[in-house]
């Protein structure tokens, strides 16, 4: 179903995946409902013009609004993907202008009879173990709340068709600009509205785009809210495996040729699509380094620091980059790098920084870059750095791509610019003892009832590593076995997070067989929607994830510390389906009956990868 658009008596009326909305100025504050529109504002319906806002062309983009907020211009953009009951608006204004309690958009409630699910998700992870938390309350209506959260949930307890979804497309809590402590403030059950823009006064004589938010309807709009973010973000039509040679600790002590060359041998031997080199291959000192004091190793300012701060470095790769970015592309890899855009006034480098990846992607043909060491701390930096993202997907045809990290410091979070490439999600090392596969998995299911796991990339170590920091640690990671590992991250995009050359022969071995297989089905996991079941992790559960996919669902099944090794599942399936299972520890099993699933996994931990299947018309099969 293709959106459109229309003018009605002062307000834009967009029609998109059999939702209507009905959006208006009243009283200065953009608003979806009923009212009386305010006089003087400029309306576009249909396909529009972003002039000269910063922001990409955009072919789905329905509607324009200008108008004037608290003396100052502000203009809304509005943009349906067809076939999705979901409209995304983003907010532009003056630079100069710093408000606090900011409005995004005040919504009319669709009833009396409310429960509202806030969601609040966080990054920074370097400091944090849990990515995402909801509350449920009923709405009273003489109760006013100012609550914190990026989606709202309105369901409607009169029955389904009229929940409303709010989601603030902002950074996190700890990273927005200007931020007050809330971002809805909810009257009763009559109206809500998104608040906190960011605006912090810091670019005078620019326009800056606002944070702002996407709305939509229906009887499951969370479901229908991920399916929309997967096709928002299409990336390259299917999961990655990357390894990444920092989650070994040893920084960038050991990396140069010799040892590159034996890396990219490993990982691709492995199944790694991406070889990336992390900090260290540049010829300048970063403050991770382990010879950032002896170097005066930086954070920011490199180009201060050396002007060629980012050529490859001349003693640990006296043959540049070239030699194996070619090794790599001729054992069916590619060469990605890791880099840091320079945070310093503002991110003033902004423009340099886009032509220096350019450059390196036109030299060594790499096009999967991390970008790391950002520091987002004003509205101008902010602009700035999403104009170093759009300008380096426009000048580059689509071909570079981004791992977020949003460890550390004020960056975009989860949903700014989430078109653009995956999110390194989180640093965990056996080498300080905060490594806990229970953990990785717990937060990847988390963020699953959310958000698109495709998205993501979440980590597996070499667990043979610093057994004796874990000492008698009933989930000590050396407990699990390596296959356990990979299947509890693969509907991410799975991050070797080690020196695969130094991965235990016959760990790697293990791993790699699994690799095989699951290539076999990445495409369809990334198209599917991925949903958790079972249990939470705890590291005494059975848990997993369900993959609702085109040809047919998955089941990734893992068994933690439990006394039992069976688990009866609620499992909704046609009648007539049939489960395959693709691979498992020893003597794992799976039935289908009525219902449910009944799985028997012997080993603890364990681990079974399925696929249900249509098999002519019987009740249900055993694998």
């Amino acid at each position: 179903m293709i959106a459109d658009a229309m003018l009605e008596h002062g307000a834009l009326i967009l029609h998109t995946g059999g939702a209507s909305f009905r959006f208006l100025v009243r009283e200065g504050q953009l608003t979806l409902g009923d009212g009386e529109p305010d006089p003087d504002v400029n309306i576009a319906a249909g396909a529009c013009e972003a002039g000269d806002l910063p922001v990409s062309p955009d072919p789905n983009r329905i509607g324009r609004m200008d108008w004037t907020f608290g003396g100052a211009p502000r203009t809304a953009l509005f943009s349906a993907l067809p076939g999705h009951p979901f409209v995304s608006v983003r907010l532009f204004s003056d630079g100069g202008r710093e408000r606090a309690e900011d409005p995004i958009l005040t919504v009319s409630l669709p009833s009396r009879h409310l429960r509202l699910r806030s969601v609040s998700l966080y990054d920074k992870t370097d400091h944090t173990d849990t990515l995402a938390e909801e509350r449920t309350r009923v709405l009273y209506p003489s109760e006013t709340l100012r609550l914190p959260g990026f989606l709202f949930l309105f369901e409607n307890e009169e029955g389904p068709g009229a929940s409303l979804l709010l989601v603030k497309d902002a950074p996190t809590a700890s990273s927005s600009l200007r931020y007050d402590g809330y971002d809805a403030l909810i009257r009763g059950t009559s109206s809500v509205t998104l608040t906190g823009t960011g605006a912090d006064g810091s670019a005078p004589g620019e326009t800056v785009e606002l944070y702002g938010c996407t709305v939509g309807t229906g009887p499951d709009p969370l479901t229908a809210y991920r399916a929309w973010y997967r096709d928002a973000c299409p990336g390259d039509g299917t999961l990655f495996v990357m390894s990444n040679t920092w989650g070994d600790r040893s920084r960038d002590e050991a990396v140069c040729e010799d040892f590159m060359v034996r890396e990219i041998e490993e990982a691709a031997a492995l199944g790694c699509d991406i070889v990336q080199i992390d900090d260290g291959w540049q010829k300048g000192a970063t403050a991770n380094s382990h010879l950032a004091k002896q170097k005066g190793g930086v954070w920011e300012g490199y180009y201060d620091r050396i002007p060629d701060f980012w050529t490859p470095h001349p003693d640990r790769f006296p043959h540049g980059l070239l030699p194996l970015a070619e090794l790599a592309r001729e054992r069916g890899a590619e060469l990605g790098l890791w880099f840091s855009p320079d945070s310093s006034d503002d991110f003033r480098n902004w423009r340099r920084d886009v032509d220096t990846l350019l450059g390196l992607r036109e030299k060594y043909g790499v096009r999967v870059f991390k970008l790391d060491g950002v520091n987002l701390c004003t509205k101008l930096a902010e602009t700035r750095f999403r104009r170093l993202l759009r300008t380096l997907t426009e000048e580059s045809g689509g071909e570079i791509r981004y791992n977020l990290d949003i460890t550390a410091q004020n960056r975009l979070g989860y949903l700014p610019e989430k078109e653009r490439g995956t999110l390194f999600v989180e640093n965990r090392y056996t080498d300080w003892g905060n490594y806990y596969p229970k953990n990785t998995l717990r937060n990847l299911r988390a963020l699953s009832r959310y958000l698109p796991t495709r998205k993501f990339q979440f980590e597996l170590l070499n667990v043979r590593r610093n057994g004796e920091r874990y000492g008698d640690d009933p989930f000590a990671p050396g407990l699990y076995p390596p296959e356990w590992l990979f299947c509890s991250v693969m509907v991410s995009n799975p991050l070797v997070w080690m020196e695969v050359c130094h991965l235990p022969a016959q760990d790697a071995e293990r791993i790699s067989g699994l690799i095989r297989i699951w290539r076999q089905h990445r495409d369809a996991l990334f198209r599917g929607d991925v949903l958790p079941v079972g249990e939470e992790p705890d590291g005494r559960s059975f848990t997993g994830f369900r993959v609702t996919a085109e040809d047919g669902d998955y089941l990734i099944l893992l068994r933690e510390f439990t006394e039992s090794d069976r688990v009866s599942l609620p499992l909704c399936t046609p009648p007539g389906t049939g489960v395959r299972i693709l691979a498992s520890s020893p003597r794992g099993e799976i039935a289908l009956i009525p219902g449910r699933a009944e799985i028997r996994i012997p080993d603890a931990p364990g681990w079974l990868f399925a696929k249900l299947e249509k098999h002519g018309d019987k009740e249900g099969e055993k694998a």
